[in-house]
């Protein structure tokens, strides 16, 4: 978990992300600071859906995943990838039987699993975070179906974190099904955060699938024009007053939303309240959908220091000017050709101007 590389064109590397409701592939183009997903694919498992009630994965979920897991590993074989992550969180730590499907995902596959511990989990969610965010200063929160991560980060420096098992598919266990009473199963976990309150008022960033569901419904409510999540930005009113709706939705009215499938809106009423009561509490000067998590902040920490610090925009247009300029590099002559206009313009970015520069040459073929 530790090893540190260096940046190479060479190598394609993946991470399956053994959650407790969905596992996930990705596989990266490189080892990169601006790494490109080339494979993404899901499957949607609850392999944590019983372990709240029995303390143990169950024999139908255990199974499932096992089989979706070889798949997946076949899938990275045929990329084929330098390097092969296999990481497991709450459902798989959290359950007696954990232990036991890792040794038979080992067996079937030949590959290791790494179970993380809440504080592991919390730090590579965040790593995600910092790895587009380089300075970020507030909490990240990253709701699993089994637990809710939460970060606490000064200038892109983790300070506090927590892990709780709050996470949709154990809030639906422990409140019987029961949404009006989830709220308070909510609000006694984060009470337990002494360091919480003491973050109030700065930015909230939230991270995981069923909070990303809730940026896409509000996206599509207010007709956004762009359907990227990543960087999606509410002000604290308007998502409380946004995720309160939802919670009385219900999971058939959310289930003929086009933009949801029938699987998240199972428990995307549970992740609106998570979102509403850690909103109540840190009252967020605003909140960020994040795409980047955990998957990230695995390829992230595998960086030597030097690539780490690298700016994310400009590392990823430098790269891709690299692969499809015709001439040397001519940005710094192009920037400083701008600067007279540039300093005159209101909301002139240096480094947007900077970027732009890079890639001016790349397009050169659409126009021969």
């Amino acid at each position: 978990m530790s090893v540190k590389l260096t940046a190479t064109s060479e190598q394609r590397l993946g991470v399956i992300d053994i959650g407790s409701n969905s596992i996930r592939l990705v596989v990266y183009d490189r080892l990169s600071r601006a790494p490109l997903p080339i494979v993404n694919n899901k499957v949607v498992v609850g392999l944590g859906t019983d372990v709240e009630r029995l303390g143990r994965l169950s024999d139908s979920a255990f199974w499932r995943a096992v089989d979706a897991i070889d798949a997946l590993v076949r899938t990275a074989q045929d990329v084929p990838v330098s390097n092969l992550a296999l990481l497991a969180t709450a459902a798989v730590r959290s359950a007696e039987n954990g232990e036991e499907f890792c040794r038979t995902v080992e067996v079937k596959t030949g590959c290791i699993v790494t179970t993380l511990s809440g504080d592991e989990e919390a730090r590579l969610s965040a790593l995600g975070v910092v790895s587009a965010v380089p300075d970020l200063t507030g909490v990240v929160g990253d709701l699993g179906g089994g637990s809710l991560e939460l970060v606490a980060l000064r200038n892109g420096e983790i300070v506090e974190q927590t892990s709780l098992n709050i996470g949709p598919l154990r809030l639906i266990e422990r409140t019987g099904g029961k949404l009006d009473d989830a709220a308070k199963v909510v609000d006694k976990s984060i009470d337990q955060v002494d360091w919480l309150r003491d973050w109030r008022g700065l930015p909230f960033v939230a991270v995981g699938g069923a909070w990303r569901a809730i940026a896409r419904l509000h996206m599509a409510q207010h007709d956004y024009p762009l359907q990227i999540v990543h960087g999606y930005h509410m002000a604290r009113r308007e998502a409380r007053d946004f995720t309160e709706m939802l919670e009385h939705f219900g999971q058939e009215t959310i289930a003929q939303i086009r933009t949801i499938s029938s699987k998240r809106a199972e428990t995307l009423p549970w992740g609106s309240i998570a979102l509403d009561r850690l909103t109540a509490t840190l009252k967020p000067s605003e909140l960020i959908f994040s795409a980047h998590g955990l998957r990230e902040g695995h390829h992230f920490q595998m960086l030597d220091r030097a690539t780490q610090a690298q700016d994310p925009l400009l590392s990823a247009c430098r790269e891709l000017a690299s692969q499809h300029r015709r001439f040397s590099d001519a940005s710094n002559a192009l920037v400083a050709w701008l600067e007279p206009i540039v300093g005159h313009l209101e909301n002139g970015d240096p480094k947007l101007v900077r970027a732009t520069c890079m890639l001016a040459d790349i397009a050169w073929s659409e126009h021969p």
